[in-house]
């Protein structure tokens, strides 16, 4: 039997977001940045790079730290963090990573020997005359390499004006801003210096076979502000470029102004012509199956395509610890149709797995995919973190080198749910949990038949144990909170036939 890799696919302890995954020989690779956990800010943490084999996505290695922040020439004191970066297959056989610095308009460029690094700082991106090109905020570039003649880099963010300030005091006047300290607020002034001037729209660059010389420019997506009469004004280009050839179509993957999905268009062209196609995920299931709330926190999402064996993925993130900066990887199949559309996928904890997990294992419960407080869930705001009532994912020590992820702060009324599991007969269920108060067990959402309830009641973690009704089939399991005024920690749970 196959290992059970799960969502999010690295360990819990892992935060590589921004996933772009690559295939190079008989390994699938990916390429993020690196958060933290509890993170103070996006991308804290130097590059490191994962890869699995191809025939089994369940064997995740870490290769290490790749790059590392002060290698860019423009960073030696590592006060700026390396944002999301991409990498491709020169014709030299070598891999060039392109890659930007936090809130530096330009796009920088590392190379090596092998796809795991570790990389080299080699150069900017640079205009005919020499100069590093800094047009549009360049930002998160996405890179494809067809032939020396057909180099491609795609790049943009765009957004509504920024808040205007001048000084700390300015910003304190602003909802979103007044509950921030002053270090905080210090830096969101210098952000919104370089922010001023947002991208109009999602840049095509086509570079000269030095991979870094820019041969020509195009725009082929817009922003919000100039989405109007176009195929993306319900979903305009907001950042995340991500760019595949699949048969003759090109497929640029972003994130939309909406932030918690993932989207894309198509054309036969890599540099005009793209038509928006559809949403293929989002971070909370917004308009999976009609749905228009979230079924987990909300913030912003980035991530790529990859065929592995046969089967199409996106590489997409999720978030973690109660704020914006501690994202974790996930990833779903989907099918690419005859025409070349992608329809929606829903988040699953199952994921890479390619099908529903079985039911007679252990599982940690970070793997759950849906997890609302009290009131639903709700958008994670930019340093903010979530009200102190509303649960998480989080982490702690375990007295090794390992920590254990688990949901955290489980009060009356809230939700969380993993999907899929494929039952047969199971009817002995544990369950891992500590604090006070009753936990229900249910089939296939918050609202689904009652499997048990569990009464929990200590300081210490506790196995839980209950039978319940034999279960056949593929489905959801869910815990909803009948009471608890403190609130409850879950961290396992799992079936197994009671013979």
């Amino acid at each position: 039997m196959k290992n059970s890799v799960v969502n999010p696919y690295l360990p819990g302890w892992e935060y590589v977001p921004d996933g772009e995954p690559h295939v190079f020989g008989d390994r699938l690779y990916v390429f993020g940045s690196h958060d933290k956990a509890h993170g103070q800010k996006y991308c804290q943490e130097d590059y490191v790079v994962w890869s699995t084999p191809v025939k089994d996505l369940s064997q995740w290695t870490c290769h290490g730290v790749s790059y590392r922040k002060d290698q860019d020439p423009h960073n030696k004191d590592a006060s700026k963090e390396l944002w999301a970066p991409d990498v491709c297959q020169g014709s030299d056989g070598r891999y060039y990573m392109y890659y930007c610095l936090a809130f530096v308009p330009e796009i920088a460029i590392a190379v090596s020997d092998k796809p795991e690094g570790p990389y080299a700082f080699y150069d900017y991106i640079r205009d005919k005359n020499g100069e590093i090109w800094t047009e549009d905020l360049p930002f998160d570039p996405g890179v494809l390499y067809e032939d020396d003649e057909h180099i491609w880099v795609y790049s943009g963010f765009g957004s509504d004006p920024f808040p205007q300030a001048e000084s700390i005091e300015d910003l304190k006047k602003k909802d979103q801003f007044k509950d921030a300290p002053d270090d905080a607020l210090s830096m969101i002034l210098d952000q919104l210096k370089v922010l001023a001037n947002t991208s109009k729209q999602c840049t095509c660059l086509r570079l000269d076979k030095d991979m870094k010389t820019i041969r020509e420019t195009s725009p082929i997506a817009p922003v919000h502000r100039n989405a109007q009469g176009s195929s993306f004004e319900e979903h305009p280009f907001y950042e995340a470029s991500s760019i595949r050839k699949i048969s003759d179509l090109y497929y640029l993957v972003y994130s939309s102004y909406q932030g918690n999905e993932l989207c894309y268009a198509t054309s036969k062209y890599p540099n005009k012509d793209f038509v928006f196609g559809g949403v293929i995920i989002s971070n909370g299931d917004i308009g999976y199956k009609g749905n228009k709330e979230p079924r987990a926190y909300i913030a912003n999402n980035h991530g790529g395509l990859v065929e592995a064996d046969g089967q199409w993925y996106i590489f997409y993130h999720r978030h973690t610890n109660g704020t914006q900066f501690s994202r974790q990887g996930c990833a779903e199949p989907l099918t690419i149709e005859a025409d070349g559309s992608i329809k929606m996928v829903e988040m699953t904890s199952s994921g890479l797995y390619g099908g529903p997990l079985p039911a007679n294992e252990v599982y940690s419960a970070h793997i759950c995919c849906n997890l609302m407080g009290p009131s639903g869930a709700h958008q994670i705001e930019f340093n903010q973190e979530l009200p102190v009532d509303m649960p998480r994912i989080t982490e702690e020590a375990t007295g090794t080198d390992q920590v254990n992820q688990y949901i955290y702060n489980l009060r009356t009324g809230a939700v969380c749910g993993a999907k899929y599991f494929a039952f047969n007969s199971e009817n002995l269920m544990h369950v891992k949990a500590r604090g006070q108060g009753s936990l229900e067990v249910r089939l296939d959402s918050e609202r689904g038949p009652v499997l048990g309830l569990v009464e929990v009641n200590t300081v210490d973690w506790e196995n839980y144990e209950l039978k319940i009704e034999a279960v056949n089939g593929i489905h959801g399991v869910f815990f909803t909170v009948a009471e608890s005024s403190n609130g409850m920690d879950l961290s396992e749970f799992g079936f197994e036939s009671d013979i």
